[in-house]
């Protein structure tokens, strides 16, 4: 396993998530090899951080759905703070059948 993954500043919350997720990935011994450490597992890292990061501000919406977050995803909340971020609040359209 091969990490080159440099951490992000820890002032936004986007690149606590990143940094976080570097982390987890360490902690379990995940990582890429060096063939595909650059360009693969930097695209891997970086959407799979994105979207924990979009989803973040979602998390309430998705229990009360009961819509279960995995457990390895889950410790990726509260690093969203709407009132500070200074933009409209996002929005998920549920499909039908998830909704009450």
């Amino acid at each position: 396993m091969y990490f080159c993954f440099s951490f992000r500043s820890d002032i936004r919350g986007d690149h606590r998530v990143f940094n976080k997720l570097i982390d987890v990935m360490k902690e379990r011994k995940i990582g890429f090899s060096n063939q595909i450490v650059k360009k693969t597992g930097t695209n891997v890292v970086t959407t799979l951080a994105n979207t924990l990061w979009y989803l973040d501000y979602h998390h309430d919406k998705f229990q009360n759905r009961s819509i279960n977050i995995p457990a390895p995803f889950s410790q990726f909340h509260g690093y969203y703070k709407h009132d500070t971020a200074h933009k409209k609040e996002p929005q998920v359209n549920f499909p039908s059948e998830f909704k009450m």
